[in-house]
């Protein structure tokens, strides 16, 4: 999927405001690629 601007801003505010383990990695957009 690729993010429209308003999209993509609600994707980065929410990645900096919830809680991510420290050894995680947040990815933003379409991850299908990783899970094949």
């Amino acid at each position: 999927k690729l993010y429209n601007v308003e999209e993509f801003a609600a994707e980065i505010v929410s990645a900096a405001v919830e809680p991510v383990p420290a050894d995680h990695t947040r990815l933003v957009g379409d991850v299908s690629y990783f899970t094949k």
